[in-house]
């Protein structure tokens, strides 16, 4: 329960301004960012967020391979992003492969605070990665309109 009290934070600790949205809501987040990575978000008075935003955040900004969003590491010969995180009730992990056209989102509703658990979610999106492509997006998804 995002409410109850022990899930509660200072207003300087809550993630992204205390900001919730749905799967489905992150899932067109995420696809919204894949195609900015693609190039494929076209200016418009309702775009926020510009190709070369996208980039700039993608783009490691020292030797660790760390940019101002994400880690960013070659995963089959294939630039991906990844971004992982948890404020304790919910962890996400993402992975997005622009070139391939493929972002993988996986969400779970228990947190676990080691190694190990990361470890296994981290395998869990390669392991995703290695499947061929298909669109969640053609049955509603809205993008970068």
């Amino acid at each position: 329960d995002p409410n109850a009290p022990e899930n509660q934070f200072p207003q300087f600790l809550n993630p992204a301004g205390n900001i919730s949205m749905t799967l489905p809501e992150y899932a067109r987040t995420v696809r919204l960012h894949l195609r900015g990575l693609r190039g494929e978000c076209t200016a418009n008075p309702a775009q926020i967020v510009s190709n070369q935003t996208f980039h700039f955040l993608n783009t490691p900004q020292s030797s660790l391979l760390l940019s101002p969003a994400w880690f960013v590491s070659n995963v089959a010969g294939e630039p991906t992003s990844f971004f992982n995180g948890s404020a304790g009730t919910f962890f996400i992990a993402v992975a997005i492969q622009p070139r391939l056209n493929k972002a993988v989102v996986v969400a779970i509703n228990a947190v676990e605070e080691s190694v190990a658990f990361e470890t296994a979610v981290s395998d869990m999106v390669l392991e995703l990665l290695e499947l061929p492509a298909t669109s969640l997006f053609d049955s509603g998804f809205e993008s970068c309109r």
